[in-house]
């Protein structure tokens, strides 16, 4: 599994309320906002919600519909036990473990942010971004189970 974030611009300074795109690809199986301007999200919003979104997906069942901040783009999680099942309604659907997403997820965000991406500590934004992939790391260093 991968997971990717990517700014419209990213060769200007990196902002809060930047637009961007997110993909989601297992084996050949792809969900992704690129390829239409309505599916364009406020990036660095859209990571945290989607971060605080999946992690309460904590219970033997649960379903949670991500929906990127200003954006069009939405995909389904329905949790299933340790497992994942993602889609979209354009019929794509995967399932991965609980453990392989949140792996993917954290990857993802460190390379992105890795890659130029990262905000200035004084950005509005900042603190909630900081904060969610703060959770996300204290739950990958609890146990694997997640």
């Amino acid at each position: 599994m991968k997971i990717s974030f990517s700014r419209v611009d990213p060769f200007s300074e990196p902002e809060g309320f930047d637009m961007g795109n997110i993909s989601i690809e297992l084996g050949d199986e792809k969900i992704s906002s690129q390829g239409s301007s309505r599916n364009l999200m406020m990036i660095y919003i859209a990571i945290s919600d989607l971060i605080f979104g999946v992690l309460e997906l904590n219970g033997a069942r649960g379903v949670y519909n991500f929906v990127g901040a200003d954006s069009s783009f939405s995909v389904n999680f329905k949790s299933k036990g340790g497992w994942f099942e993602i889609s979209q309604k354009k019929g794509v659907k995967f399932i991965c473990s609980r453990v392989d997403f949140l792996d993917a997820l954290y990857s993802g965000v460190e390379d992105f942010l890795a890659s130029g991406n990262k905000l200035k500590f004084s950005d509005s934004v900042n603190s909630d971004l900081h904060l969610a992939i703060e959770k996300l790391k204290e739950v990958k260093s609890r146990n694997k189970k997640y």
